[in-house]
């Protein structure tokens, strides 16, 4: 309770309120005096490699200096911060929306704001109802829930608010001083209680707060915490009372640990922290193979619909649903659809799909899970006399819907394709691509998915070479 004494015993000292904060309560100016850094050309000696994100923050700089006011930075470089615009009142608590909206809370109103994040001009939505000082926002990305949080003593009131309205419902109260929450992609709460300088996650049901672990450094004035959807990472805007000076550090939120990844610009105290993210793609609509569909080739051009803002595709496809035994998974496509080639798939099996999409803000959930039977019934021989030469036969019937057989004699042990093309030249599927022995083969072709036309089946075995015509009418 080091915090909660510290405001109680100053403010019976002084009397006077202030903007500068406990975290994110109204203390006496005299607590906090200005402060000049030491080492104004200090470079952090240390950083995560993975810190260089570029994922944009957004917050509101409280202290000190005459900068106040709205302020965007990226995370790898919490040195360089450029104003938006000076205006008094501070956001307290921010948090970022999936359609790139700045949402905040203004201290001692209590107005709900959407911030523009260019001007950082504000709009004010309505007048939130809560219990003692506003200290944090987050949103939920799986509820599509925006959560605030507000201090009445020595506890830490949790809402929902309705951001049309600034209608909020309370959740439930839980020990400790909150001083600002994040919510994880996966829709986990997690919360700072600045009191104890601890870390841990916040029940989203009855608002209670579970202690994961120590934060690592003495936590006062005003703080930010916020979440980074790109990373799926936990981003705290901390006031360090030790070094007297205001850093960004990253979260273990597995063990409440914090790693330091540099002052802010003239060591400023910095409030209303959010991370615009990127919005991950979203999943792609596969196309075809439809869904279940049977006959198809052995070499199928897999399609899916185009994803807005995706620079690339992963595909799998497996022998079972859950994706344990998969014959592909080829990555950095830059097409919405994916050739199989030969020699990949094998006849008369099912197979299942799927597609992912990767952009610049991360990679998309997969695509939901198709499935396909390869169409070539069989090759078998058909009698066991030995051919005297190669020997490529007319399929039967011809024309045909939707099956059709082809006959062909192999004379010596070759490597033997049977190929469909279009009238375009276009290869449509491979029927046959392997080692085969001496005989006289039938494969049976069953056309699933091909629209009605001329087609041209070749046949290619050594030094071998023989084309000839069917149609298919649907």
């Amino acid at each position: 309770m080091k915090k909660l004494t510290i405001i109680f015993s100053v403010f019976v000292m002084c009397f006077v309120f202030s903007e500068h904060a406990f975290g994110q309560l109204d203390v006496p100016s005299c607590l906090r005096a200005p402060h000049i850094s030491n080492n104004p050309s200090f470079i952090e000696s240390y950083r995560e490699t993975d810190a260089y994100f570029n994922s944009r923050a957004f917050a509101q700089w409280v202290f000190p200096g005459s900068n106040l006011g709205p302020v965007k930075f990226f995370l790898n470089s919490p040195e360089t911060i450029t104003n938006l615009a000076t205006q008094p009142g501070n956001i307290y608590a921010a948090s970022f929306t999936p359609n790139g909206i700045w949402w905040g809370g203004v201290n001692s109103s209590n107005d709900l704001i959407r911030i523009d994040t260019v001007t950082g001009s504000r709009t004010i939505i309505g007048t939130m109802t809560l219990t003692g000082t506003l200290t944090g926002m987050a949103y939920d990305l799986t509820t599509s829930t925006m959560f605030v949080t507000s201090v009445p003593g020595a506890t830490t009131n949790l809402y929902t608010v309705n951001l049309t309205n600034a209608q909020t419902t309370l959740i439930g109260t839980a020990s400790g001083l909150l001083i600002d929450i994040a919510c994880s992609n996966s829709g986990q709460l997690y919360g700072v209680d600045i009191a104890a300088d601890v870390f841990g996650s916040v029940n989203k049901t009855t608002g209670a707060f579970t202690v994961i672990g120590p934060i690592g450094f003495d936590a006062q004035y005003a703080q930010g915490l916020s979440w980074d959807p790109s990373t799926d990472s936990c981003w705290y805007a901390a006031f360090n009372n030790t070094t007297f000076r205001g850093e960004l550090r990253k979260v273990n939120v597995q063990t409440g640990a914090t790693t330091l990844i540099g002052p802010f610009q003239g060591d400023a105290e910095i409030d209303g922290f959010a991370i615009r993210a990127i919005p991950l793609p979203q999943a792609p609509v596969l196309v075809s193979p439809l869904n279940g569909a049977t006959g198809v080739s052995l070499t199928p051009i897999l399609d899916w619909n185009d994803v807005p803002g995706a620079d690339s595709y992963r595909v799998n496809v497996s022998t079972d649903s859950n994706f344990t035994n998969t014959v592909v998974n080829q990555t950095g496509l830059t097409a919405s659809q994916y050739g199989i080639p030969p020699s990949t798939l094998q006849n008369g099996v099912t197979y299942y799909w799927r597609v992912n999409a990767t952009g610049a803000g991360g990679t998309s959930p997969w695509s939901v899970v198709w499935r396909f039977t390869t169409g070539l019934v069989g090759v078998e021989t058909y009698n066991n006399e030995i051919p005297k030469e190669f020997k490529l036969y007319n399929n039967f019937p011809n024309p045909f819907n939707p099956s059709t057989t082809i006959k062909y004699s192999i004379p010596e042990v070759s490597k033997v394709s049977l190929t469909l093309f279009n009238l375009l030249g276009e290869e449509v599927t491979r029927l046959v691509d392997e080692e085969m022995t001496v005989g006289n083969y039938t494969a049976e072709f069953i056309a699933t998915n091909l629209p009605s036309g001329i087609y041209f089946y070749k046949l290619q075995a050594g030094t071998f070479t023989e084309t000839k015509k069917m149609i298919l009418m649907n």
